[in-house]
């Protein structure tokens, strides 16, 4: 075939006139484009390509350009997944997982195929582009493993927008910022990737609704969380500069790392100072929004159980929802950190309340048995004494009772989910997990 940008089996990226709106090149001179079912496309010479639009939402559809014909094509939303293992999908492939039988929602596997989404959605040793077999060195699925959050995130947008999923897989464990960098692009797919995620946006019509980023494990040390915004700051800018256009962009705090090797004191700083970073990402970058992960459990020492990702899928799609369309359907962004009071005890003048507030909150908050996982300190350093006895949960707040009077209460920073391993379980009634943080001057807004 002389065209790149479409294939088969693909789903098409709608525009704002609910039609498809993708670019493609062909070898040979544009003679002629048909669709299936009636329908009449449009299509516009733009420099060196063609934008192919006036094919609805919904499919599938045979779509023929000159002689070459495509079979089995949807118009809808299509959407990046990337960063690490998380994401790649690490978690057990239980039976009460979510399993796909719903042909419009599709995914691009690694293996360059389209195909009805399942798990794993990332299949790494058998990719197209080396960067992930020769570079990285994938080795072949355990067949018991391939969880990830893409398959339900793509589920719940269907249920949502009543129109096809596609996924374009896009993850590798164990990755860095660095591996991510915009400034190897050059290098091409077989070597960068960066530049194996834009190949693969191109080859599927150069037009994606947004990107679903997992990653920050790879962070946590003492130069990397240094450079931690300014490379964030970095790859987003270039991916939205590359994808002509801000795309919105979901991502994920990092949860938990029950590695009992790596539990050294700045270990535990650095893991605390990346969720931290994450957490305020948001006000560096304009269209992005954070949901959290703290009270989920694992599968091993640092991968989300299987039942976890189906959870967190559903959580980061009603964030992105949120964030695109004026009628939320009941969708929230992520939960937010709000403003953090100290209250002198009625009584006791020895005694204290932190009110911590939180925003986006379903429902209200909850914890599954006490609640754990806020710690108080004096400095900034660490939380290794704490004075709170008591904490429970008021709507869409958390009440923290201290053995500390106000005023020097108000000297002191909080936490919540410090540390690798942390124990936290406060979500609101949707199941979704409050923010790591910290430190935070109490008392403060942040």
């Amino acid at each position: 075939m002389g065209i790149q940008g479409i294939k088969q089996g693909m789903v098409m990226q709608r525009g704002t006139d609910q039609t498809c709106a993708v670019y493609f090149t062909s070898k040979e001179p544009l003679q002629s484009i048909t669709c299936s079912d009636g329908i009449t496309p449009s299509w516009e010479r733009i420099d060196d390509q063609y934008l192919l639009t006036n094919i609805p939402c919904g499919g599938p559809y045979t779509v023929t350009i000159n002689n070459d014909v495509f079979t089995n094509i949807y118009v809808g939303d299509v959407w990046i997944l990337a960063g690490q293992s998380n994401m790649e999908g690490v978690g057990r492939l239980t039976a009460d997982l979510y399993q796909n039988n719903n042909n419009a929602i599709r995914a691009h596997f690694m293996t360059d195929i389209w195909g009805i989404a399942k798990h794993p959605l990332h299949e790494l040793s058998a990719a197209k582009h080396k960067v992930h077999t020769e570079v990285l060195r994938a080795v072949a699925p355990h067949p018991i493993i391939g969880a990830g959050p893409g398959l339900t995130f793509a589920k719940r947008l269907f249920e949502l927008s009543g129109v096809p999923q596609g996924l374009i897989s896009c993850a590798h464990g164990g990755t860095t910022l660095e591996q991510w960098s915009p400034d190897k692009k050059e290098l091409g797919g077989d070597e960068s990737l960066y530049a194996a995620m834009f190949e693969r946006f191109k080859e599927n019509g150069a037009n994606v609704a947004g990107m679903f980023w997992y990653q920050g494990c790879s962070e946590a040390s003492e130069e990397a969380i240094t450079l931690f915004n300014k490379n964030m700051i970095k790859l987003i800018s270039s991916i939205r500069d590359d994808f002509r256009k801000e795309i919105p962009i979901v991502q994920v705090q990092i949860s938990r790392f029950a590695y009992t090797e790596e539990n050294t004191e700045p270990a535990q700083e650095q893991w605390s100072r990346i969720r931290e970073n994450q957490r305020l990402l948001q006000r560096h970058i304009h269209r992005l929004d954070t949901v959290h992960t703290m009270h989920y459990r694992l599968d091993d020492l640092i991968h989300l159980d299987g039942k976890s990702q189906d959870h967190l899928g559903i959580t980061a799609a009603e964030s992105m929802y949120a964030m695109l369309h004026e009628d939320k359907k009941g969708c929230l962004p992520g939960i937010q950190l709000g403003r953090i009071e100290c209250k002198q005890d009625e009584y006791l003048e020895y005694q204290s309340q932190i009110i911590v507030h939180f925003e986006n909150v379903q429902g209200e908050l909850t914890s599954s048995g006490r609640i754990m996982g806020f710690d108080q300190a004096a400095d900034t350093s660490k939380p290794i004494f704490t004075s709170i006895y008591d904490a429970y949960a008021e709507g869409s707040t958390i009440v923290l009772r201290v053995e500390l009077p106000h005023q020097e209460l108000l000297q002191h920073w909080l936490w919540y989910g410090y540390g690798l391993n942390p124990a936290c379980n406060v979500t609101d009634s949707n199941g979704r997990s409050i923010p790591a943080f910290g430190p935070v001057r109490i008392g403060n807004v942040d």
